[in-house]
């Protein structure tokens, strides 16, 4: 409809005939869309951890807390406090150690002066190898600062290499970018407080990069000398740590030498093993006190003898189980018995540490963990562990109904559900916001996932960065499997309708049709206008395929935290709680058929002896003024 009008006398015509409920219903859901994807944007601005920790409070803790503390709230005439104070320790544990753990032991190893120790494999070789190409060059190293901004600069200039076999009438640039970045690397004291230097060699980063047609997908990424590409943001934090801790010993320990090149060499490859090794024990010792954290959990939330959730159900529920005796001494004494008897894990004797094959193949850091090994921690571990301590078979039911399908939705059926649901969209609207798959399985793959809100930005914004303007940016989005008609017509009626004069029926028309046309206009003189018009609009942050492609993103996540929270928080507690009623009910039933459940007199007095109720009123007397 927007399409059809031309003029200010049809416009006019609209607003006078125009219905204004429909304006208002499209005003409302325009700001609850908007509401959703700030508060989606929000959510994973805030970092993997916080964004976990939001939706695990909202999604399971606080539902499954409130349904536990009224379990069985009729039959017993009061809230299930048992019930309710386990639930609300094992929820409020069990997520959060599986993020605090590995942190703490990066942590540890970053104050004991090993922040290498932090950096993933892959990095670490590929820095390493860059620094291996400076030492082969026998610089001076009687200054450990300059000797670090020759590490930097070095590396950068290999990083930009490719840039520079791509243009190379433009090397002065990529040069001026690059000594940019090395300066700000060497400047830089803390990535967390220098955030503004940070900033700058991310925009530079993306700036050379769409200039050169490299790492279009997302342009903040940065290739080192060997093929690891990582995030400029995160891989400067890696920097800065290998730097801090490799580089100032090698500048350490060859002070003296008389040959660099000679004695540098060795001394680095002994001191890159040290480090890997030191890699590899870092991640096995975060990997068995990960598991064991989680396997203590039950242990601490499992505070009485009987399981709570049938309380208020059986007559022959004790009536005030008293925590169990010096739980946390028990617990410490068979904790530290098994260590002893059981304690597998790895000793530090140099070359002897395990494991390096399988932990380079799933590296992961503090907030980021594979999906084997998540697999281990919450379907092995975590209800492993669970089932092991549960008290009698209605708890391990439970246990089961609950925790079998709740984890297998967090392990794969909401990663699988994300994937199809922005495929989905991508086909419907013509907006991409995840790379394309390869085939229809590829939705299953774990390697595949929606942009981020960053990448989003980065995709939809700045298109007078590419080397060759919108004429590369539509071949971009074409790639990514964007409908180029259907993402364009979002754009403003201004940009429309230079659109139709470049492309004439533009939404009709095919990609190729359409990049062809492009090309053509960015060699012709009267046309080129036209294009610069469309160019500012998706320059600006904020544009209108920016956000609908931000829209399109956030949807589907808020769908499946919500739908997850529904499942996890909601759902399957209250099945268990149902379930395990009606199983009572009839065994009650089968039991005494005069009563199917306890009198109300046998209530009350359940209540005074499940909550010691007769005590607590003698001491209330004995304070009485």
């Amino acid at each position: 409809m927007i399409n059809t009008i031309q003029n200010k006398t049809d416009i006019k015509s609209n607003s006078k005939t125009a219905n204004p409920r429909v304006g208002f219903k499209n005003g409302f859901l325009q700001g609850a869309t908007s509401l959703v994807t700030n508060g989606i944007k929000g959510i994973e601005n805030g970092g993997i951890f916080a964004e976990f920790l939001f939706v695990d409070t909202f999604g399971n803790v606080i539902p499954r807390s409130y349904q536990a503390f009224n379990r069985n709230k009729e039959e017993l005439g009061h809230l299930n406090y048992k019930a309710g104070t386990e639930e609300t320790i094992r929820e409020a544990l069990s997520g959060p150690s599986m993020f605090l753990v590995p942190m703490g032991f990066n942590y540890i190893w970053d104050k004991m002066g090993n922040s290498a120790t932090n950096i993933q494999y892959k990095t670490q070789d590929a820095l390493t190898n860059s620094f291996k190409n400076l030492i082969s060059q026998s610089p001076t190293v009687a200054d450990a600062g300059e000797f670090k901004k020759e590490y930097y600069k070095n590396l950068i200039n290999e990083a930009f290499e490719p840039h520079r076999q791509a243009r190379p009438d433009n090397i002065a640039e990529i040069n001026k970018g690059a000594a940019k970045i090395a300066e700000n690397l060497a400047l830089i004291k803390n990535p967390k407080k220098d955030k503004e230097l940070v900033k700058e060699i991310r925009q530079t980063v993306s700036d050379l990069n769409k200039a050169h047609g490299i790492n279009l997908d997302y342009s903040y990424n940065l290739t080192l000398k060997g093929g690891v590409t990582k995030e400029a943001g995160a891989l400067t934090k890696d920097i800065l740590n290998y730097s801090g801790d490799v580089v100032d010993k090698v500048a350490k320990g060859l002070k003296d030498s008389k040959n660099i090149k000679q004695d540098g060499i060795p001394f680095l490859n002994k001191l890159h093993k040290t480090k890997i090794k030191n890699r590899t024990l870092n991640l096995a010792l975060t990997f068995v006190a990960t598991v064991a954290s989680i396997v203590v959990i039950p242990s601490i939330y499992t505070r009485y003898k009987k399981f709570p959730g049938v309380a208020g159900l059986t007559p022959d529920y004790p009536a005030a189980a008293p925590l169990q005796a010096s739980s946390a001494l028990s617990f410490k004494k068979e904790s530290s018995d098994s260590a002893r008897k059981n304690d597998n894990s790895p000793a530090f004797k140099g070359a002897n540490v395990p494991g390096e094959g399988i932990f380079r193949r799933y590296d992961f850091d503090g907030v980021s963990v594979p999906r084997p090994v998540l697999a281990v921690y919450m379907l092995g571990a975590m209800y492993g562990s669970r089932m092991f301590k549960a008290r009698d078979n209605d708890e391990r039911r439970e246990i089961t109904i609950r925790d079998v399908p709740g984890l297998t939705a967090t392990f794969a059926a909401v990663p699988v559900l994300r994937n199809a649901s922005a495929i989905g969209l991508n086909k419907l609207t013509g907006i991409p916001t995840m790379k394309p798959v390869k085939s229809p399985l590829g939705v299953f793959s774990f390697n595949n996932k929606p942009f981020s809100f960053d990448n989003i930005g980065d995709i939809y914004s700045g298109v007078s960065k590419y080397r060759n303007g919108i004429v590369d940016w539509v071949e971009n989005v074409s790639k990514l499997g964007g409908n180029l008609g259907k993402s364009l017509n979002v754009l403003t009626d201004k940009s429309k309708n230079a659109l139709n004069q470049i492309v004439p029926d533009f939404a009709k028309k095919s990609n190729s049709e359409i990049i062809e046309q492009f090309r053509k206009a960015s060699q012709n003189e009267e046309l080129k206008p036209l294009l610069k018009a469309v160019t500012s609009e998706l320059d600006k942050k904020g544009n209108r395929l920016m956000k609908r492609a931000e829209t399109l993103r956030a949807l589907p996540e808020a769908a499946c935290i919500l739908g997850a929270s529904a499942l996890l928080g909601w759902f399957l507690p209250w099945f268990n709680i149902q379930y395990t009623r009606k199983l009572y009910k009839s065994k009650n039933q089968q039991n005494n058929p005069a009563s199917a459940a306890l009198p109300r007199t046998d209530n009350i007095q359940n209540f005074r002896k499940y909550n010691n109720y007769d005590e607590f009123t003698r001491s209330l007397a004995v304070v009485k003024i």
